[in-house]
């Protein structure tokens, strides 16, 4: 038996779990298109980077192999079962848009319009949308034109020639059917018509491409800023990956002369080629759904105050009077930036210093930082310019804050920065005083609203101390401290977890109480996997609820049959990262930002910080236990490699996401 699951085909295990969504009845229909548009996102920037990667090794000959496969034997396996996830998501595209019709909302082909409706939307197009389609001849013999990754492209053969015309990807998916509010036609449908020649044409190919998006930089750069600019204008420029196209367009039928001429000419395995029957690209199916009333819909949520902040409490004195934390989407993300907008304005604040790792398009947190820069306050901002597809936002909002004054920090050679953590530094009656706040998430208010995660808001002197030494660290560009109580990565983290693992099986070896609970959003580091196999052997109870990947194998006799392992795919994406160890009835709870991959332990800095304050603790050892008997939206892993959604059987009904709800009171008619 493998001792081992192999990342790729467990990320796509999680992707199945994410279209399931997209079938079970119970969730509204409109959710369930939406749902379906995330599985696309996914899977498309699975093999932008993931499949790339292992084409990448392909192509370099590379002879290392990952849990005794090689990158070709990898690659098969990963291509069959990615193949199979698309017929899946093939068939509930056709399913969904059969219940939408139920619902009165049509998707229908441009033959089946009246001539009025098809000359009104021929005319809309050639006003607003032909004059920006230009025809780029393919000739044999000569290199084929760039084409754009992701893209919609049309391609078309008469006699001799074949030409491609690009459609944006800005551009609307669907169009509405003129004198109607919720019937549609397909924009790829009118565009043909208005393109094809009078004698018509010898073949047609509706196709779109996925390239290697990884950007080539070097970040040992002079001038890094510039460096990643270079790279970023670089991207989409990268070998392709994948092509797909439509195998039931046009009406005619598709063109295979054009579908493998393509395939030549941009040097794909047959593997890397696939049709579809239904849907390119389903992501842009939430279109359909605008004209759907509020039921269609999960209920509106209103994220709730923290009691601690109500009736005009300063951020200031509610941190001074305690520790306390803030569960998003459930409560209001507000709190993050009350505490930097107040920060701006105190004229008694000397200084601010953040880690940004990914912000929002409008970024209230950039605002805050440039207003207190402005005000003459001292602003550090380390800026990861590496978060992968936020490069080029992020070299934008670095720009700004320069300009606004912030001292900012573009990064470490060889390391990604993604903790999360602010540390304001004030003058108080009794000296110098300092507000911290850690957390599982990014500073974006906008996916606030759809991850859940925890914010902690403390002046522990210990704490803030040791965030002072991590942003002098930074700000120094130097190695990683040990600290005494923050655990960072690359060089505290994992001795951290190892020791906290091995204690767990001194103590369960010497008859002591002990326990491992855990979520994260992926497992993969075989360092772990290893002790936690170690723990299971040795008797130590190990729960874990992974959201994603998850490469170690449950239950399996004489290796890991003390360990379970959950996952929770519901309304919000999962996004905290908690450890709890039973330390001898201590009872020991950390949140991190850190999940447990090499990538996180090895090669960026992270943060893992300690849950003191008895309240917050219980309650998020109260959110463990009902996370791990969630048997609504839960899946269990089992010793096969298999997930299956949690039994509810006689058992009480346990969906986690509604208790977090419930417990904040959330949602409102």
């Amino acid at each position: 038996m493998d001792r081992y699951l192999h990342r790729e085909l467990s990320w796509l295990d999680f992707n199945a779990r994410v279209l399931a969504q997209a079938k079970t009845e119970d969730v509204p229909i409109g959710e369930r298109c939406r749902f379906l548009s995330i599985t696309q996102s996914n899977a498309d920037e699975f093999q932008m980077v993931r499949v790339a990667s292992l084409a990448r090794d392909i192509r370099r000959h590379k002879t290392g192999s990952v849990l005794g496969r090689s990158p070709r034997l990898q690659m098969k396996d990963v291509r069959a079962k990615l193949r199979a996830l698309m017929r899946d998501q093939q068939m509930t595209a056709a399913q969904l848009l059969a219940e939408l019709s139920e619902l009165g909302v049509r998707l229908l082909h441009f033959h089946e319009l009246s001539s009025d409706q098809q000359q009104e939307l021929r005319g809309q197009v050639q006003e607003e949308y032909l004059p920006h389609l230009m025809p780029i001849l393919i000739q044999k013999g000569r290199r084929l034109p760039h084409m754009s990754s992701k893209r919609l492209h049309l391609a078309m053969r008469t006699g001799e020639k074949a030409w491609t015309y690009s459609i944006p990807l800005e551009w609307p998916r669907f169009l509405s059917v003129p004198g109607t509010e919720t019937e549609w036609v397909p924009m790829e449908e009118v565009i043909l018509t208005c393109l094809l020649p009078d004698e018509g044409a010898q073949g047609v190919l509706l196709f779109r491409i996925l390239r290697d998006e990884d950007l080539d930089f070097d970040d040992q750069a002079p001038d890094f800023l510039s460096e990643m600019e270079r790279s970023v204008r670089r991207r989409g420029w990268g070998v392709p990956v994948a092509m797909e196209y439509a195998r039931e367009f046009p009406r005619e039928g598709y063109d295979p002369v054009l579908e493998e001429a393509l395939r030549i000419a941009l040097s794909l395995e047959r593997n890397a080629v696939t049709g579809l029957p239904v849907m390119l690209n389903p992501k842009p199916f939430t279109e359909l759904t605008k004209g759907l009333g509020k039921d269609a819909f999960f209920p509106k949520a209103a994220p709730v105050i923290h009691e601690n902040l109500r009736r005009g409490v300063s951020m200031f004195e509610a941190m001074r009077k305690g520790d306390f934390m803030v569960h998003v989407p459930y409560e209001a993300y507000d709190p993050v930036l009350r505490l930097l907008q107040e920060a701006a304005e105190d004229p008694n604040v000397m200084s601010i210093r953040q880690t940004l790792y990914r912000v929002s398009s409008h970024s209230p947190v950039v605002e805050a930082l440039g207003r207190a820069a402005r005000a003459g306050k001292t602003v550090t901002v380390m800026v990861e310019l590496k978060a992968r597809f936020d490069e080029e936002h992020n070299i934008h909002w670095a720009h700004v804050l320069e300009h606004m004054g912030c001292q900012v920090i573009y990064g470490l050679a060889g390391l990604k920065v993604h903790g999360k953590a602010l540390l304001i530094t004030r003058r108080g009656e009794k000296g110098v005083e300092r507000y911290l706040h850690l957390g599982t998430g990014n500073y974006n208010e906008d996916t606030a609203r759809a991850y859940s995660d925890m914010h902690l808001f403390t002046c522990r002197e210990d704490l803030c101390k040791d965030a002072e030494e991590l942003f002098k660290a930074l700000s120094a560009q130097e190695e990683m401290p040990v600290l005494r109580k923050l655990k960072l990565s690359p060089n505290g983290m994992r001795p951290f977890l190892y020791e906290k693992i091995d204690r767990e099986i001194e103590n369960a070896k010497a008859g002591r109480p002990s326990g491992i609970r855990a979520k994260v959003n992926s497992l993969s580091d075989i360092g772990i996997i290893d002790r936690l196999y170690e723990a299971s052997r040795a008797g130590v109870p190990v729960e874990l609820v992974t959201r994603g990947i998850c490469c170690l194998l449950p239950g399996v006799e004489g290796m890991s049959e003390n360990i379970r392992v959950v996952s929770i795919v519901g309304r919000y994406l999962e996004h905290h990262r908690i450890f709890a160890f039973e330390a001898d009835g201590a009872k020991e709870i950390y949140l991190s930002s850190a999940d447990w991959m090499p990538r996180n332990l090895d090669r960026r800095v992270e943060i893992a910080f300690p849950v003191e304050d008895p309240v917050c603790a219980e309650r998020l050892h109260r959110l463990l236990s009902i996370a791990l008997a969630d048997n609504v939206q839960g899946w269990e892993l089992h010793s096969d490699g298999t997930w299956s959604r949690v039994k509810q059987g006689d058992s009480p009904r346990v969906d986690f996401q509604s208790y977090c709800a419930e417990e904040m009171n959330l949602f409102q008619s």
